[in-house]
C-alpha cells in the first residue's frame, strides 16, 4: 500500500480555515463598530433635538406662566383724572336700560346725568358694570321719576392711585 502524508494538506487546511476565520470575526468587528458609530450618531442627534425641545418649551412656559400672572392681577387704575380710562370702562359695558345725558368731570369727581328704565335697572347697571371697580364712592344727588323714566345725577369719586 502507498502511504501518503497528508500532513502538509492538513497544515495549509488549517491555516486557510484561520485566515477565513480572523476575516469573518474582523467583518463582524467591523459590522459591530459601524453599528455602534451610526447608534450613537442617531442618539447624539436625538438628545441635541431634546435638549433644543426642552429649551424651546421652557421659554414658552415661562412666557405664558408671564402671561397667566399679568392676567391675574387686579386691573390697576389710572389716576382719576384720566378720563380716557373711564370713558374706555364705559365703553365696555352692553347695558341699554342707562342712557347718558351728560358726563362731566369736576374738580370732586365725575358727574353723571341720565336716565334708567327703573332704581333696580339703574343699580344693577352700576354694580355690574366695569365702572363699579373704578369708584371709590357714589353720591346720588337726584333721582325723580319723569314720564315712566328714572332721571338720576350721580357723583362719582375714583379710586385715588
Amino acid at each position: 500500500m502507498v502511504t501518503i502524508n497528508l500532513l502538509p494538506w492538513r497544515e495549509q487546511q488549517t491555516r486557510y480555515e484561520k485566515r477565513v476565520l480572523m476575516y469573518v470575526i474582523l467583518g463582524a468587528a467591523a459590522c459591530a463598530l459601524f453599528i455602534l458609530l451610526c447608534c450613537d450618531r442617531y442618539l447624539s442627534y436625538q438628545k441635541d433635538a431634546s435638549v433644543e425641545r426642552v429649551e424651546h418649551l421652557k421659554k414658552e412656559l415661562s412666557w405664558r406662566q408671564g402671561l397667566a400672572n399679568y392676567l391675574q392681577q387686579p386691573a390697576k387704575l389710572l389716576p382719576q383724572n384720566n378720563v380716557f380710562d373711564f370713558f374706555q370702562r364705559l365703553n365696555e359695558s352692553d347695558s341699554r336700560e342707562v342712557c347718558f345725558e351728560q358726563i362731566k368731570k369736576n374738580k370732586s369727581g365725575i358727574e353723571l346725568r341720565g336716565l334708567a328704565s327703573s332704581s333696580e335697572q339703574l343699580t344693577a347697571f352700576l354694580q355690574s358694570s366695569p365702572l363699579a371697580a373704578y369708584f371709590a364712592e357714589l353720591k346720588i344727588n337726584q333721582l325723580q321719576q319723569v314720564n315712566g323714566q328714572l332721571k338720576f345725577n350721580i357723583l362719582g369719586k375714583a379710586h385715588a392711585v
